[in-house]
This record gives structure tokens, C-alpha cells and sequence, in this order.
């Protein structure tokens, strides 16, 4: 990662390097139990790479919830600097695959 990385997750505010993007990485982990992820698709356009997935979360109460999501990074080099997550929905809102609380 270069040292003007510049990360946003979900609809948080976009922070801008190391240091602030290692705080929003440890506060967004802090608040679910744990996570993993399958990629579903994979796309590049010049220094564009942009991943399809689907990201399974636990929540802090222990219940699974799945989201689909997309994250997006251009590259300088072969260090990320700019990087974006999204997903459907968040996934507080969720018990399990597709059912609002």
C-alpha cells in the first residue's frame, strides 16, 4: 500500500493513509465477530481491479449473515492506493441470507 492510501468501507467517510486506514480496518473488525469471503468474479482495466464476492460475517450476537459485495483498488505500482467496499446491505441488517431483522 502506498502511503497515500486512501480506503472508504460501505458508506463511512474515506480516510487517507497507513496510519488512518489500520484504525478503520482494526474499528470495522472490532465490530463483527469475524468474517471470510468467496470471489465470485474478478475484472482489471489499466490500473483498476475491481472483485466481486460474497462476504459471510458474524455477528457480535453469533448469527451468520452473508452479503454480496464489491470492493474496487487502483494500483500504483504494486502497491493498492485507493480502495472501496461495498455491499448490498450492511450487515447489522441481516439474520442470515437475505432476511431483515
Amino acid at each position: 500500500m502506498t502511503d497515500d492510501v486512501r480506503m472508504r468501507l460501505g458508506n463511512a467517510e474515506t480516510v487517507e493513509g497507513k496510519t488512518a486506514f489500520v484504525d478503520a480496518v482494526n474499528a470495522f473488525l472490532a465490530s463483527s465477530g469475524g468474517s471470510g469471503n468467496e470471489i465470485i468474479d474478478v475484472w482489471s482495466d489499466g490500473d483498476t481491479l475491481v472483485t466481486e464476492l460474497e462476504v459471510d460475517y458474524t455477528r457480535l450476537d453469533g448469527q451468520q449473515v452473508t452479503v454480496r459485495a464489491a470492493t474496487s483498488s487502483n494500483y500504483e505500482t504494486a502497491s493498492s492506493r485507493d480502495t472501496a467496499h461495498t455491499s448490498t446491505r450492511p450487515p447489522c441488517m441481516h439474520r442470515d441470507r437475505g432476511e431483515r431483522r
